[in-house]
């Protein structure tokens, strides 16, 4: 018996505005809050608002918004906005894994914060953590943190993981969690960055996904793309996986 697209994924792109809401036809989407955007958090509450008013499932996706926060007022500001996003979020609150100064893993009063805010945070949402900061070194993160895990399959390509082999070889501790999967492409640099790409034909990014669903069913698969004109394109092509 053939499975159906919609038994093997659940698929969602990113908004940041109201206006984004069911552009593209889609089973949930993610509203991503970028910190430092101007009228960042009043934007995401009319975002909701609107997924809300079309009873479209969402979640919220807080960037650079750090848990190991030490700095007493910035981390008020830190977990003020987190506090009120796992409040009015509908599905989970997905947050990046962190690393201490150098790159090295968080330890000590980093720990200490970083695991202080998830606590906080679970009280409120569903908390599901992606591979962001360090994708060679997540697995020991996931483990000492993750309940769920969002796999950014674009950002272990873009740390130089080849993604395919990645996805085949996950221990199944790790599978497990796995509940959500970003997907973008990694493609030369505009803007900054060399990923958040559109997806096409081919890639390995694809490729890695379709062996993920393969081990795995019922996933939440967002798209992370930042030129509005590639999700259409990036859509038909996860919906023709």
């Amino acid at each position: 018996m053939k499975v159906s697209r919609q038994s093997q994924i659940r698929l969602a792109y990113r908004v940041t505005r109201s206006e984004e809401v069911m552009r593209f036809p889609a089973d949930f989407l993610q509203v991503s809050v970028f910190w430092g955007w101007p009228n960042a958090m009043e934007t995401m509450l009319r975002t909701v608002e609107a997924c809300r008013s079309l009873a479209i499932p969402y979640l919220i996706h807080p960037v650079e918004y750090p848990l190991s926060e030490l700095r007493p007022e910035r981390r008020k500001i830190v977990m003020e906005d987190l506090s009120v996003m796992a409040a009015k979020t509908d599905l989970a609150l997905i947050v990046h894994d962190e690393t201490a100064k150098g790159g090295k893993r968080l330890s000590g009063e980093s720990s200490d914060a970083y695991r202080e805010a998830l606590l906080q945070l679970t009280r409120l949402c569903p908390v599901s953590i992606e591979n962001a900061t360090n994708s060679h070194d997540v697995k020991w993160f996931w483990s000492e943190y993750a309940q769920s895990i969002t796999l950014d399959i674009g950002h272990l390509e873009l740390a130089g993981i080849d993604s395919v082999e990645y996805v085949s070889t996950l221990e199944p501790e790790y599978l497990a969690r796995v509940e959500y999967v970003h997907m973008h492409r990694v493609n030369g640099v505009r803007g900054g960055i060399r990923d958040h790409w559109g997806l096409v034909e081919g890639c390995r990014e694809l490729a890695a996904l379709k062996s993920l669903t393969a081990r795995k069913e019922g996933l939440g698969v967002i798209l992370e793309v930042i030129e509005p004109e590639d999700t259409k394109k990036s859509l038909d092509l996860l919906n023709n996986l």
